[in-house]
């Protein structure tokens, strides 16, 4: 179980048998990924997505992601939800200087939004403006950074796709067309 699931969602677990909270809240996000009822529990439908990931596996052609290194792993790993915290709070640490990277929305459902900006205040702000013509805010939303100081905006960019390309088959993932992020930004 635990094997399978370190290779579907690219998590660290102990491969020891044991069925922990933890195990099951891993559970739960791998069910939300394929659209199963989300349970922490392993019924027949959830049994079948793990094989799918097991014989996928076999073949060396994952369901879920595709392998990240470097730069790229250093990004996805500092826009873990682990890592998000209240949206108003990261604004805040950020001031008022025009700093270049990556960020990444967390709502509570386990969905995600990730996008790239050369000034992530001014960025992020506009995201909270377009939220509010849709009657939303960002109350219960996270948010994660990766700061890339000295960055261009191709390498900003660069990265960004790696990730997204990373990401492609993640049904969390909200902003699968990023031309489209407004209405992507509706569905939060």
């Amino acid at each position: 179980m635990q094997d399978t699931l370190n290779t579907a969602l690219g998590t660290t677990l102990a491969v020891d048998g044991v069925m922990t909270n933890s195990l099951r809240q891993w559970i739960r996000v791998f069910q939300r990924r394929c659209r199963l009822p989300v349970s922490g529990f392993i019924g027949p439908d959830t049994e079948t997505a793990l094989r799918r990931v097991r014989s996928d596996r076999e073949q060396r052609e994952f369901e879920f992601e595709r392998e990240l290194s470097g730069a790229a792993l250093t990004a996805e790993n500092a826009l873990a939800v682990t890592n998000a915290k209240p949206v108003e709070l990261v604004l805040k640490s950020l001031g008022k200087q025009k700093i270049p990277g990556l960020y990444r929305f967390h709502t509570s459902t386990g969905k995600f939004y990730t996008g790239k900006a050369v000034d992530l205040r001014r960025r992020l702000v506009q995201h909270m403006w377009c939220l509010s013509h849709f009657g939303k805010t960002a109350r219960g939303m996270k948010l994660a950074l990766h700061l890339m100081k000295d960055a261009t905006e191709a390498q900003v960019r660069a990265l960004e796709k790696k990730i997204n390309e990373h990401h492609k088959n993640d049904n969390n993932r909200l902003n699968r067309v990023t031309e489209l992020e407004v209405l992507a930004l509706n569905e939060i």
